[in-house]
């Protein structure tokens, strides 16, 4: 082969691999943001990633940014004075699924179902699944 040739054939393969990896980079580094943002300790952590990505998309003013995240700390208030009216109801609806799938499964599926439910694991557990 063709001496330039080849060497034009390494240059396009670094190239297209330097392409391949950054962009491979940037969209790890963005999940990873992406997913520490959603998975926010806090709803206050919550609220401001909201706030921030409507203030990237929308151009928002300190008012408005003012303004917004004081209506989100009031939906969090009352979310949670509404979720917990919700709360019997899904614990017992919890219930009744699990021994819905207890009754399908084998012995040994069951003991390794029960164990997985109570360290919350997919199945969720004596709290529930995590939040999203």
């Amino acid at each position: 082969m063709n001496p330039k040739i080849k060497a034009a054939l390494v240059l396009v393969g670094v190239f297209a691999l330097g392409g391949v990896a950054g962009a491979a980079g940037s969209r790890a580094y963005v999940l990873h943001r992406f997913r520490s943002n959603m998975d926010a300790p806090t709803p206050e952590a919550r609220a401001h990633f909201r706030v921030e990505a409507m203030k990237r998309h929308l151009d928002l003013t300190e008012d408005q940014v003012t303004k917004i995240e004081s209506i989100f700390e009031d939906a969090d208030g009352e979310r949670d004075k509404r979720m917990s009216s919700c709360q019997p109801g899904m614990d017992q609806l919890r219930k009744d699924t699990e021994a819905k799938i207890l009754d399908v499964l084998r012995p040994d599926q069951r003991d390794r179902f029960k164990e997985i439910a109570t360290h919350r694991g997919p199945f969720g557990g004596p709290h529930g699944p995590p939040p999203p």
